[in-house]
């Protein structure tokens, strides 16, 4: 497949920020003394509000620094930021946030951070969270992400790694000083000679496991070392997938050239940025996938495996009682019909509800060898869909019937808007106003 080539956004936050909610930005308004940075990288149009008696007063959303306004009124609040995903952009990362937390104030620190919310929730200081986890106290309260301390990529990193622990629930935060503390004594274990700012850490079964971050194009296509990398690339619509496939593109980073078998060798480059340059725009950039919209306006998947022959398989604990929104190309030519569906599984009986354009139906469904089966009615073809891989917020599926073209899931239902709009350049209910079944 030729690389279809379009100038890359350097960041979809820069284009869409004026589009991403409907209440303004109190982030220039009040009293300067009271503006309070929303951290983990910064956040930008994560929603603020103040906790009084009765409910939590909805300030406004953070601008691209992560910086808001909090009224004098609201002075002796608790105040709560809402990472929403789908909707809040993390400048440690390209694009959206990939899952909603809350995080909490503490008393006296201009910032919102996973250490505030570790003091809120633990009812200490935050010169006691910081001496408890041995960081360094300076920072705990302060603005890590630009500090120039010797210390600031190791507090940096720690709450990075407790920011994808925090829950959409306050209440369902538990254990945070130990886990912070187990995190920040693994970082004891990385090799010394390494970047901490190019390590992402992943709690996981009581363990915490150590990967290279990827942050921007560059680190998913080339990581932080020479060796040469191996991509897969397809794309959503059905015609396209057709002609070309799953292609297998080599990347060398020592010479910045790639090979697939129908361009041969070809050079590329990235921008100061990280973003590749006179490529598809990319939306989405994960350890595990990246998603990009080329300029005839179809959907492609790059992904580190072949996903065509990569099985993690269907489980009824992935199904029964939960929800999934599903994106697909529905075209039966190369024009694209973005596709945006929601299927929503009955706790006991194996029933499934599909809704599409408010349109729904409701079918039996099965695993089989880890394979989904909708058994749709007579006349129309069966959905089969493979669960290839994922990060634990978006999953890559694959249509068995349609020789594993890819079609993407997430039980997020504002990351699938999000991904929707930006593929689309419309809303979902924008989409459905010609919809049919």
């Amino acid at each position: 497949m030729e690389l279809k080539k379009i100038a890359l956004a350097t960041m979809i936050a820069g284009a869409i920020a004026g589009c991403n909610s409907g209440s303004s930005s109190s982030s220039d308004s009040g009293n300067t003394a009271n503006r309070i940075r929303v951290i983990d990288g910064y956040l930008h149009n994560a929603e603020v509000c103040a906790q009084t008696d009765d409910e939590c007063v909805v300030i406004g959303q953070t601008d691209k620094n992560g910086f808001i306004s909090i009224p004098d009124k609201f002075s002796e609040n608790t105040i709560i930021a809402r990472v929403i995903a789908g909707e809040t952009f993390d400048s440690d990362t390209v694009g959206f946030v990939g899952r909603s937390y809350e995080m909490r104030s503490a008393e006296g620190a201009s910032v919102i951070t996973p250490f505030t919310t570790m003091a809120a929730s633990e009812e200490l200081s935050l010169e006691d969270v910081a001496s408890a986890i041995n960081l360094d106290q300076e920072l705990v309260r302060g603005d890590y992400v630009a500090s120039v301390n010797e210390q600031s990529s190791r507090v940096h990193l720690v709450a990075r790694t407790m920011a994808n622990q925090l829950s959409s629930d306050f209440e369902g935060n538990n254990e945070l000083l130990e886990l912070a503390t187990l995190i920040n004594e693994q970082i004891d274990h990385i090799d010394s000679e390494l970047d901490l700012d190019q390590i992402h850490l992943e709690v996981k079964d009581g363990d915490v496991l150590d990967y290279p971050r990827i942050a921007t194009p560059r680190d998913f296509i080339e990581g932080y070392d020479d060796e040469k990398k191996s991509r897969y690339l397809a794309s959503l619509n059905g015609s396209f997938f057709k002609d070309e496939g799953i292609e297998l593109f080599e990347f060398d980073p020592a010479t910045r050239t790639y090979f697939n078998e129908k361009d041969g060798e070809r050079p590329y480059e990235f921008d100061a940025d990280g973003n590749l340059k006179n490529w598809d725009q990319v939306i989405y950039t994960s350890p595990e996938f990246m998603f990009t919209v080329p300029s005839n306006g179809d959907m492609s998947v790059w992904s580190i495996t072949d996903f065509g022959t990569e099985k993690q398989g269907w489980s009824e604990d992935k199904l029964l009682g939960k929800t999934w929104h599903v994106i697909d190309d529905d075209s039966t030519s190369s024009i694209p019909v973005p596709m945006f569906a929601t299927l929503t599984f009955d706790s006991i009986e194996h029933n499934v509800e599909i809704e599409e354009c408010g349109e729904t139906m409701t079918l039996p469904w099965a695993i089989n060898d880890g394979i989904l089966t909708i058994d749709f009615p007579e006349g129309d073809n069966d959905l089969v869909i493979n669960l290839a891989h994922g990060n634990g917020d978006i999953a890559l599926g694959t249509n068995e019937e349609a020789n594993n073209r890819p079609m993407i899931l997430t039980k997020e239902a504002s990351v699938a808007h999000r991904l929707f709009k930006d593929w689309s350049g419309k809303t979902v209910d924008e989409a459905c106003k010609n919809f049919s079944w």
